[in-house]
């Protein structure tokens, strides 16, 4: 598996904005296709740690898919990432002994 390439970034809902932005994709519009309310949208933008997105992986991948983005790099900006154990950082060791 490889790794996620660095996005400069440290929190989830700055790089969600970055992409949704640049996309020229509207808060409305992408938390339709997302399935989320608005107010969780800006909630997430502002990094807020909203339980229904930080907290379900399959939501990190379904927002990956519509902002054309790669999951683990969210996985990982969440701390969800299996290979950071909650760190947010890459644990080298563990990826060198799969």
């Amino acid at each position: 598996m490889s790794k996620p390439r660095s996005v400069g970034l440290a929190m989830l809902g700055d790089y969600v904005k970055k992409l949704r932005v640049e996309r020229g994709m509207g808060l409305k519009e992408f938390a339709k296709r997302a399935g989320l309310s608005v107010g969780t949208v800006r909630k997430l933008e502002a990094n807020d740690p909203v339980a229904k997105v930080y907290k379900n992986p399959d939501m990190l991948n379904k927002l990956g898919k519509i902002l054309h983005a790669d999951p683990l790099t969210l996985m990982q900006l969440s701390r969800r990432c299996p290979h950071c154990h909650g760190t947010g950082r890459w644990n080298v060791r563990a990826l060198q002994q799969k």
